[in-house]
């Protein structure tokens, strides 16, 4: 049966079987992994960091998990103090002098060396008040590994997976605990045996996994056995699931990029008729952008217009108020007018009256004229009588003459201004006609008179008037 697992499904198949109830992570740096541990339902999580700016980051990530701590210190195999190497590559900072690594990395250099106090890995636990019983996977992500071990004490028999970085190359940095050798001989000798290897990019430089030996651990090999046996067995099945997940995948894949080239055509259409839009969406706005500064401009017109209404509507109204006096005066013009003919009618009604008295007088002077012509003295005084009235009415006569000339200068007069009210009245409605809106109720224009009309007026209130 072939049992090609990798360092991950190792890792998967042991958490199914051997489900960690609390894990010690060395090394932790920024708390990655601590994610992990959680989805996991780890109950209890001690995370250990020895440079300062990692372990702030790693408070932050235990502040919400409940049972979980972080821990500043320096691990070893004793109490004591130990050289803390601050490198150019943050990940590689810890115990061992960068210059002994350049053979792996040559551009490695201390960037600062720190003297920190070490202490054990027991002692910390210790110090925290978890039991041995509570915490079975230990994580050392740091060099080296073997102090650390060493320094675990009671808690060492607890462990059910231990999870290592190490050296692979045996001849690089020997006798100092990180090489996979030294962990092999002493994990050997505490019932722990490696079951996989994962090799990092640098090819010198690995994670090692570890778990009890089955062989040593007597009354526990046959269930182990039985353990390993049903991880393979699932690892197979898994296998093969996978492998049908994948064919799934595929087909999945296939129709998503089917899937997708439509969409992409779909998108190339959508972007064409969006372009369109724009193309339309522009011409548009500058439609939009005409009629706005047309409408403006009308509006200011129309504001134009509206002031030009107003003072047209108030020179209206002042023609209108004129109009009404020069109405009001032309009423009074009228009744002068009456006034006078009544009066020119009475005169000469007088006239009449004096002209047939005048002749019934001269009828009874030649009347008497022709009786007194019988006597001298009748001659002489008829005589005189009729010289008399002859110059009464000569003098009356020129006075009704007189009269009749003013009359008829006063009505010459009322005629020509009550031509000329015409005529402005008449200019003014038909100005008004022509400058006001239709809905305008336009005025009526005067009733002109006539020169003639005028001179048939009376002219006693014309003369009083001039």
């Amino acid at each position: 049966m072939t049992t090609n697992f990798t360092f991950q499904d190792w890792i998967d198949h042991l958490r199914y079987f051997m489900p960690p109830q609390g894990v010690v992570h060395v090394g932790a740096g920024a708390g990655t992994l601590a994610a992990r541990y959680a989805d996991w339902s780890v109950n209890a999580g001690v995370l250990i960091e020895a440079e300062e700016t990692y372990f702030n980051k790693l408070t932050q990530v235990v502040s919400g998990l409940k049972g979980w701590s972080a821990h500043i210190a320096m691990i070893s195999d004793n109490e004591g103090e130990a050289v803390f190497y601050k490198t150019s590559n943050p990940n590689e900072s810890g115990s061992l002098p960068p210059e002994v690594m350049t053979k792996l990395w040559r551009n490695l250099k201390t960037i600062e060396e720190s003297l920190l106090k070490t202490t054990t890995l027991e002692q910390l636990l210790a110090s925290v008040g978890i039991l041995p019983i509570h915490l079975d996977w230990l994580v050392i992500e740091c060099l080296s590994a073997l102090p650390i071990l060493q320094g675990s004490g009671n808690y060492m028999d607890g462990w059910d997976v231990i999870i290592a970085r190490v050296l692979i190359d045996e001849n690089l940095y020997p006798g100092n605990g990180v090489t996979k050798n030294e962990l092999d001989i002493y994990l050997g000798t505490q019932g722990y045996r490696c079951i996989s290897i994962e090799v990092e990019r640098q090819p010198a430089m690995a994670s090692v996994l570890y778990i009890r030996d089955l062989k040593v651990l007597k009354g526990k090999s046959q269930e182990n056995q039985r353990k390993i046996q049903r991880l393979i067995q699932i690892q197979d099945e898994q296998t093969t699931e996978r492998q049908a997940q994948i064919e799934q995948l595929t087909q999945a894949r296939d129709e998503q990029a089917k899937l997708a080239a439509e969409r992409q055509s779909q998108i190339q259409q959508l972007e064409q008729a969006r372009d369109g839009q724009a193309r339309q969406a522009e011409e548009r706005q500058a439609q939009i952008g005409q009629l706005t500064q047309a409408r403006d401009e009308q509006a200011k017109l129309a504001v134009e217009r509206q002031v030009q209404i107003q003072q047209l509507a108030q020179a209206r109204d002042e023609q209108a108020k004129l109009a009404a006096e020069r109405q009001s005066q032309i009423q009074q013009l009228e009744q002068a007018r009456d006034g006078q003919a009544r009066q020119a009618e009475e005169r000469q009604a007088q006239i009449g009256q004096l002209t047939q008295a005048r002749d019934e007088q001269l009828g009874k002077l030649n009347q008497e004229l022709r009786d007194a012509r019988q006597t001298a003295s009748l001659s002489v005084k008829l005589q005189m009588l009729r010289e008399a009235d002859l110059k009464d009415l000569q003098a009356r006569y020129q006075a009704s003459l007189f009269t009749q000339e003013e009359q008829h200068q006063l009505l010459e007069k009322l005629g020509e201004r009550l031509s000329v009210v015409s005529n402005y009245f008449h200019q003014m409605v038909n100005s008004e006609a022509t400058t006001l809106p239709n809905n305008e109720k336009k005025l009526k224009p005067s009733k002109r008179i006539s020169p003639s009309q005028a001179k048939r007026s009376p002219a006693g209130k014309t003369k009083k008037d001039s």
